[in-house]
């Protein structure tokens, strides 16, 4: 069955336009505003060779200013489209939220797994050289508590989890490995 605009109620499409039009602001600013201080500290200082955090996070940044992009510009059009079709009661006001809160949910968590997954390979692919050649100098010099401090600092620049319970030898080894599958 095909539904032609005049039979879609208009102040559903209207409202799901409005609601979308929200999300997308969110994820307009949520890159800035819901940024932690801890974290724009770590962006803002000033380290040995760069700074390792501010790719990773503008890479973020690219990804929710999109995500948000894409929200406004479909809330809109849906909003344009309601403004041609008939007008009609609207008693749908939950289920307009309902959807547009999960819609949320869903593309916020597809962009974090897809995105952050990116923006490390991205990061590990820029800087992978220079970690490594950091972390291997550290183990030249038989200091592992440097080497796996290394591996920890240029792990959390691109939020490279520590597993429960992993030594910080092994999570250097881990990490060390993913450097080495991600370079060119």
């Amino acid at each position: 069955m095909i539904w032609t605009l005049s039979q879609i109620n208009s102040g559903l499409v209207n409202d799901f336009g409005l609601f979308l039009d929200i999300i997308g602001a969110i994820f307009l600013s949520k890159s800035i505003i819901f940024k932690g201080l801890k974290q724009v500290h770590k962006e803002t200082s000033s380290y040995y060779d760069g700074n390792p955090f501010i790719f990773y996070s503008y890479l973020n940044q690219i990804i929710e200013a999109f995500a948000g992009l894409v929200f406004l510009v479909f809330g809109f059009l849906l909003q344009f489209a309601s403004n041609h079709a008939s007008s009609g009661p609207n008693n749908h006001i939950g289920l307009t939220i309902a959807v547009s809160v999960l819609l949320g949910v869903i593309v916020e968590t597809g962009l974090r797994l897809v995105g952050k997954n990116w923006a490390r390979k991205k990061s590990a692919k820029r800087y992978g050289r220079n970690w490594l050649e950091g972390i291997k100098n550290k183990e030249k010099d038989k200091s592992n508590l440097r080497k796996e401090f290394l591996a920890n600092f240029y792990g959390d620049a691109v939020e490279f989890k520590k597993r429960n319970e992993e030594t910080d030898e092994n999570y250097s080894k881990r990490f060390k490995k993913f450097l080495e599958e991600n370079l060119d």
